[in-house]
């Protein structure tokens, strides 16, 4: 089984991370530009990406003591298994982290999903923090990968993000980019 486990730390109160987080109804608010749609039906959310896959997903768990989302990838292309968990964890008065663990097989999946969760990283730190999520994000190619302009690349602060059986780490410094094309995204 493959894993990958991403932390960002946000600059907002873990109480305004949760209460957007927990609104499992409506992701393309928080994860936007990445996701364009989403609906909840009974325990089933269906979300539709920028690149126009579309994905059902259950939801698990919504647990407001842990500030905690579990879900599961109904119907994921490529993969046999994804289970994943999003938590807000409190770091001070008007800071948190966001963690976002998946697990999925088969392996091999990794270079498609990892793309996917840096982009959404990417963006709901943005989105939560009332800054440009980059002009790249908007336009995930066919293999939803975020890396794009300089711009986009620089605008993940305090990211680490481990993949189980590789030994790289990323983290990079969040500025303003006051790129032309980035997409004033505020939550």
């Amino acid at each position: 089984m493959a894993s990958i486990h991403q932390e960002v730390e946000l600059d907002v109160s873990a109480n305004k991370a949760w209460a957007a987080l927990r609104r499992v109804g409506e992701p393309q608010k928080l994860f936007a530009p990445v996701l364009v749609d989403g609906a909840l039906k009974g325990d089933t959310r269906t979300v539709r990406f920028a690149n126009g896959m579309e994905v059902q997903e259950r939801i698990i768990d919504v647990d407001e003591m842990r500030r905690r989302v579990a879900y599961s990838a109904l119907n994921a292309p490529g993969m046999t298994y994804h289970h994943a968990s999003m938590q807000i964890v409190e770091a001070g008065p008007r800071a948190c982290r966001f963690v976002w663990d998946s697990d999925f097989l088969p392996q091999e999946v990794s270079g498609n999903i990892a793309p996917l969760i840096d982009a959404g990283a990417r963006a709901l730190k943005a989105n939560l923090e009332g800054v440009s999520a980059g002009p790249c994000a908007p336009a995930l190619p066919e293999r939803a990968g975020p890396s794009g302009c300089s711009a986009c690349r620089s605008s993940l602060r305090g990211t680490r993000t481990r993949r189980s059986r590789r030994r790289s780490a990323s983290s990079d410094t969040l500025r303003s980019t006051g790129h032309p094309r980035c997409a004033d995204r505020r939550w």
